[in-house]
């Protein structure tokens, strides 16, 4: 069954407010999730002509056991970040009820953001957290995907789990018409045999939520269960197409 989402939409999701989403339960993530995905993704791409140019990967996880030990929480960014080989840009910010220590290394075909916060709610009551954002272009998609796993390490070895979101990009020459686009999502559902759940258009865009067994575990949205996000939308010179799962994070 398909549920049309009706409203003025503007075809964007905002990392930090799926983040928060998720971090704290409105949807439900597994262990490890989304790892070995960009290949079938990849290949959906290539089925309608468009080959990934770009990958986006997110992981997250929480470390309840770091509350207050500051230290460890500088280590567990620092260790992440060294993975890179380059020096990283490294600051802390501290206000009121939080802590964010934070690590960037970027300018190179390989980009890193680090960012391990503790939220303080009370003087029993803190939670700390983990976001890694990872994005790499079409010559280091591979790449990226083992800096991943190598980051999923570390993250256990520091006593927490992590979850994990894969988005790849690719784009087609010439903006498409409406139905044009729809063609093609048809296409991309059948490849990784994919159940559409909900659907989204506008002239401009279709963002569509989806199930594909072939890809693993899924997050809980609204009560379905969903590993599969395909956004198509015109972009400045041709047609931009997004596949994410579980679900994409970044804006677009």
């Amino acid at each position: 069954m398909v549920r049309r989402m009706m409203g003025q939409a503007d075809g964007r999701i905002w990392a930090g407010v799926l983040i928060v989403m998720l971090l704290v339960g409105g949807v439900y993530l597994s262990r490890g999730m989304a790892e070995g995905t960009d290949e079938p993704m990849a290949r959906a791409l290539a089925a309608v002509g468009a080959e990934a140019d770009r990958v986006t990967i997110d992981l997250w996880g929480r470390f309840g056991h770091l509350a207050g030990d500051a230290g460890r929480q500088a280590e567990l960014a620092d260790r992440i970040a060294m993975l890179d080989g380059r020096e990283a840009d490294a600051y802390t910010e501290e206000r009121a009820g939080q802590r964010i220590a934070r690590r960037s290394v970027g300018g190179g075909a390989l980009n890193m953001a680090v960012a391990v916060a503790e939220n303080v709610y009370s003087a029993k009551e803190s939670e700390v957290c983990l976001a890694v954002r990872l994005s790499a272009d079409a010559a280091h998609i591979s790449e990226a995907g083992l800096r991943a796993d190598e980051i999923n390490k570390i993250g256990e070895n520091f006593g927490g789990n992590i979850a994990r979101n894969t988005c790849l990009r690719g784009r087609l020459n010439g903006k498409l018409k409406s139905n044009e686009k729809t063609r093609l999502l048809r296409t991309i559902l059948a490849q990784l045999d994919a159940r559409m759940i909900t659907i989204q258009e506008s002239d401009r865009y279709i963002d569509c939520t989806a199930y594909a067994p072939s890809l693993g575990d899924a997050v809980t949205v609204g009560g379905d269960q969903v590993n599969l996000h395909i956004v198509m939308r015109d972009g400045e010179c041709g047609t931009d197409i997004y596949l994410g799962s579980p679900v994409i994070m970044m804006e677009y």
